[in-house]
């Protein structure tokens, strides 16, 4: 999370378009563009609604521009250990993501995980993204969990946990476990 908020807001501001740690991490998890059409809509009203489409796929193309420059991070111990262990006691793991598909898969291929999963359900795989449940619903639909099945998600966002209860799924705050790395205050 820290390197996607330091690549959007380089993105953001290079537009003037203020974007503050607290209002990143409370919206994180949801889709790109509707983050940006708030963003623009608040800080960039008199932006022609024409325009605005264009405007977000050049911020979006700049963000993506900028977390390539910055080296990903090393897996979260604790949310490795879990992982480590569902998989141990056979138990089939996903990854369902807001993030796109070039990004989540540039970071679990330096990570070493890449085949650890048996779904990959990314923001441009549902029509709706977080806090809507649809990422959470087709990982499990891909992995074989029936409606209704018991399914746990790891999540390290408000909007993704939001997601997870309107899945009918059980949701960890991976943020309340020791060693997962904060976000320092801004």
């Amino acid at each position: 999370m820290p390197r996607h908020y330091i690549a959007w807001k380089q993105a953001t501001s290079d537009h003037s378009i203020p974007f503050p740690a607290s209002e990143f991490y409370a919206t994180a998890g949801m889709p790109a563009a509707a983050i940006l059409r708030s963003l623009i809509a608040t800080h960039l009203p008199d932006t022609p609604a024409a325009d605005v489409p264009a405007l977000i796929d050049t911020i979006i193309a700049a963000k993506g521009v900028a977390l390539r420059a910055i080296p990903p991070p090393a897996p979260i111990p604790t949310v490795l250990a879990v992982a480590t262990a569902a998989r141990a006691a056979g138990l089939r793991v996903s990854v369902a993501s807001g993030g796109a598909r070039a990004d989540v898969s540039a970071a679990l291929a330096a990570a070493g995980i890449s085949n650890w999963f048996a779904a990959t359900v990314c923001a441009e795989d549902v029509a709706h993204g977080k806090p809507a449940p649809d990422v959470f619903l087709a990982a499990a639909a891909q992995m074989g969990c029936p409606p209704g099945a018991r399914v746990m998600g790891l999540e390290d966002a408000d909007m993704g946990l939001q997601a997870l209860r309107s899945a009918g799924m059980t949701g960890v705050d991976v943020r309340r476990m020791q060693g997962y790395p904060l976000p320092s205050k801004e």
